[in-house]
């Protein structure tokens, strides 16, 4: 093929290219066509592959000019190995991997002093493994995690029921905090003594309502310390002593009814004595001995007149 016919060739569509290679068993002159339709291929490949690399690296570039380091991070790491812009690209994603963590330390810092400690720890831990900033971000995170733990404790602690948000507060430790561990087992022990003391009160409230004031007060008294249980344990405690009372007072105005209309009022009076000068207890207490007394006087008036010949009681 002659030196002219060369420019026709380089100026065939992709599928008239095509076309020829498939025919060039047939067409032996058409070989020579198709090394050179072949290495044009090659070439606008390679071409279109860098201006696509290079137009990426550019978006990069922009992005990062904007102050979208994320962004501009996200695009040079789609910059391949293989682009002659690769090169300048990894310089781009370094400067944009510094500003980057530095925009994100301060964002956290910021965070922080507004008190925001969990999005505070949740900003750092995007920092990139190796940048500057790394070993900053990780003692922050130390730092900010002890704080986390101490408002926590602070939840936990109250003489109201907290536990909900205390859990809650101490979770948000992430699992590469050195507090981690230490958070996890102190949410396990809050939940454990929140539970038995839930237990316990329960079965003292069960224990109470069936009159069973010794199971209630054996539950009470196992109710563990803590602000909100403490004052909780102390009112139960309070409220079994006092209906066991109650009961006992109960019993000994019932005795003292029995024991009258047994016709025994010596008896019924010194056993109603018993009862204390507290309402209601007075005004009942009172009232048997009233009717003790008027049965003793009947009962002292009936062996008068019947000279003890008849049975008064």
């Amino acid at each position: 093929m002659s030196s002219d016919a060369a420019p026709k060739i380089l100026k065939i569509s992709i599928a008239t290219a095509l076309t020829i290679a498939t025919t060039a068993a047939v067409i032996p002159g058409a070989v020579g066509c198709l090394i050179t339709t072949d290495a044009y291929l090659r070439q606008q490949s390679k071409q279109e592959f860098e201006q696509e690399q290079q137009a990426i690296a550019n978006t990069a570039f922009a992005l990062a000019t904007a102050g979208d380091y994320h962004g501009c991070v996200t695009h040079t790491a789609q910059v391949l190995p293989q682009a002659n812009v690769y090169q300048t690209a990894q310089v781009y994603l370094r400067n944009c991997q510094t500003n980057l963590a530095t925009f994100q330390l301060e964002q956290a810092k910021q965070q922080a002093a507004q008190g925001e400690f969990a999005q505070a720890i949740e900003t750092v831990n995007q920092i990139a493994v190796g940048s500057a900033q790394y070993n900053e971000a990780q003692q922050l995170i130390e730092q900010w995690s002890e704080r986390i733990l101490e408002i926590a404790w602070s939840y936990y602690w109250q003489p109201v029921d907290q536990l909900n948000q205390a859990l809650t507060i101490a979770g948000a430790i992430p699992p590469s905090s050195p507090s981690y561990p230490e958070a996890q087992a102190q949410i396990q022990s809050w939940r454990q003594l929140w539970s038995e003391n839930n237990q316990h009160w329960v079965a003292a409230q069960e224990a109470l309502t069936l009159k069973q004031f010794d199971v209630a007060l054996t539950h009470a008294q196992q109710i563990q310390d803590h602000p909100f249980w403490t004052h909780n344990r102390i009112s139960l405690i309070q409220m079994v002593q006092e209906k066991r009372l109650q009961q006992q007072y109960e019993d000994i105005w019932n005795q003292a009814e029995r024991l009258l209309t047994q016709g025994e009022p010596e008896n019924a009076i010194a056993t109603a004595a018993q009862l204390p000068d507290t309402l209601p207890w007075r005004e009942r207490k009172q009232q048997v001995i009233d009717r003790a007394e008027a049965k003793r006087r009947q009962v002292s008036l009936c062996q008068t007149l019947s000279l003890g010949l008849l049975g008064c009681y």
